[in-house]
């Protein structure tokens, strides 16, 4: 939860910068207030993170899985942390500002006009650059804030967390048939199995709100569709649409992969 609500301040703060250039003071006040917000979360993700694998510790030496105190923390153990720390501690910090940009090739010069670029979709404006016609994309240093969906993986653990299942009785039953309980992946098996609605009706509608939302922080600066967040939603399902009826019929786990990789693909570029 403190990751989801870091990912949704951020959200916020870059609607407010992005909805003006010249940000009001009462504007560059709340974008501040907001990137305090986000920063106290991610301290309080990191704590939480951090007492959660002490505690792990703990319970694997009282289930005799790691010989002693001094090897609580194994070697794979603090990689694992430190890899954790990385992600979820990324975000912008107050005080930060500024604006980047992002070129693309988008076309060449025009055979009549070399100073004339051909844009290769109408209505979208390109900079001739070299010898060939860029694409510039400029973004407010908020915008780097996207990369923070990557804590969206704690909502597996999240999910094993609200399960019924997850108690230390289905533990010891699932470890007396050499099964671990406690792995998120078990938890959404079951739940799939036995409740699918219950985590896939949910996490469907997070995924596409927050997918239309991030394609919209990062599109918007170039096509105007975007303006609209009910527009982006639609782009977003149409898109999600078509990959999943595209798969489902490709009998080929390998084809199924690579429609998957292209259609990620396309939105990245």
């Amino acid at each position: 939860l403190a990751g989801l609500l870091g990912i949704a301040l951020m959200l916020v703060e870059c609607e407010i910068v992005e909805r003006g250039q010249d940000l009001s003071a009462p504007s560059e006040t709340w974008v501040q207030v907001l990137k305090s917000c986000v920063l106290g979360s991610t301290v309080l993700l990191d704590v939480l993170l951090v007492l959660r694998y002490r505690c792990d510790g703990q319970v694997n030496q009282l289930q005799s899985s790691i010989p002693s105190r001094r090897h609580k923390f194994s070697l794979w153990r603090p990689v694992l942390l430190a890899l954790e720390l990385v992600v979820c501690s990324f975000h912008v910090p107050p005080g930060v500002s500024g604006e980047f940009e992002i070129v693309q090739l988008h076309g060449a010069a025009s055979a009549e006009d070399d100073s004339v670029c051909e844009s290769l979709q109408q209505g979208i404006d390109t900079v001739r650059r070299g010898d060939g016609c860029y694409l510039v994309y400029r973004y407010p240093v908020e915008a780097l804030g996207v990369f923070m969906a990557a804590r969206l993986y704690l909502l597996a653990r999240f999910v094993r967390s609200s399960s019924a299942l997850h108690s230390p009785w289905i533990s010891l039953v699932g470890s007396l048939n050499g099964v671990d309980a406690m792995k998120p992946f078990f938890h959404f098996k079951s739940i799939f199995k036995l409740h699918p609605l219950n985590v896939l009706l949910p996490l469907t509608v997070l995924n596409t709100l927050l997918t239309a939302a991030i394609v919209r922080v990062l599109e918007r600066p170039v096509q105007a569709a975007f303006d609209s967040y009910w527009k982006s939603i639609w782009f977003t399902l149409v898109t999600l649409v078509s990959v999943h009826l595209v798969v489902c019929f490709l009998s080929d786990i390998y084809l199924r992969l690579t429609v998957c990789v292209c259609a990620v693909w396309n939105w990245i570029r």
